[in-house]
């Protein structure tokens, strides 16, 4: 299993990678993390819109 966390884009630079409070899931891949992170946050990410993404925590 990986760690995938929620990166908000907040000033339109996609590269800054910032992040949501350190909301974490375990995950086998993006796809399943989007599908746990959707269960648990549905109306944050609804409201963000398309700006945000899913990725891997990197060293962990």
């Amino acid at each position: 299993m990986k760690t995938f966390r929620i990166y908000i884009d907040f000033d339109g630079r996609r590269e800054d990678g910032e992040y949501l409070d350190g909301r974490k899931v375990q995950a086998k891949d993006e796809d399943e993390a989007w599908e746990k992170f959707y269960k648990k946050f549905a109306i944050e990410l609804d409201l963000f819109g398309a700006g945000y993404w899913i990725g891997e925590v990197d060293n962990e």
